[in-house]
């Protein structure tokens, strides 16, 4: 008799599915209303993406978002306005530039330590900068004019 309640008890466990949290969460809450539902958490960063063509989606547990300017100086072309995304990253991120680049338009990006890791020129309003080969970490993107920095960015690579 025990062998058989073991043997139903270990089949009926196979046939389950367990499912659980991914993470232990510190707080957290849901809310509905009439445009839709939301829902927040404090606690353990844990994701996954979803990327096709038009664009990129990210869901999961908590995603670090970090947009923090480190430093910025009056650019000498007024007209040149710049953003970087997405941020954080796993792969790389866009440089975007409002106003076309002049010719003394490059970036310098650094490691935590301060290491130069890569300097290019900009020569396009979008630059792809390929951080794939690097390994997680924070790292600093600086946009020059001349030697003039005018726009320091912290990157968060995942």
């Amino acid at each position: 008799m025990l062998t058989r309640c073991l043997s139903f008890t270990a089949i009926l466990g196979l046939a389950l599915q367990v499912q659980g949290q991914q993470a232990v969460l510190s707080s957290g809450r849901d809310a509905q209303g009439a445009a839709g539902s939301f829902a927040w958490s404090v606690g353990q960063v844990g994701y996954t993406a979803q990327e096709n063509a038009t664009g990129r989606v990210s869901q999961g547990v908590q995603q670090a978002y970090d947009v923090t300017t480190v430093s910025t100086t009056e650019p000498m072309n007024p007209a040149l306005v710049a953003t970087v995304g997405p941020n954080p990253t796993s792969d790389g991120v866009i440089l975007r530039l409002q106003g076309p680049p002049d010719p003394f338009t490059g970036y310098n990006l650094h490691d935590a330590s301060g290491k130069l890791i890569r300097a290019r020129v900009v020569a396009h309003t979008e630059t792809a900068i390929d951080l794939g080969d690097l390994a997680h970490g924070s790292y600093l993107l600086s946009l020059y004019e001349g030697d003039l920095a005018i726009f320091v960015v912290r990157i968060i690579k995942h």
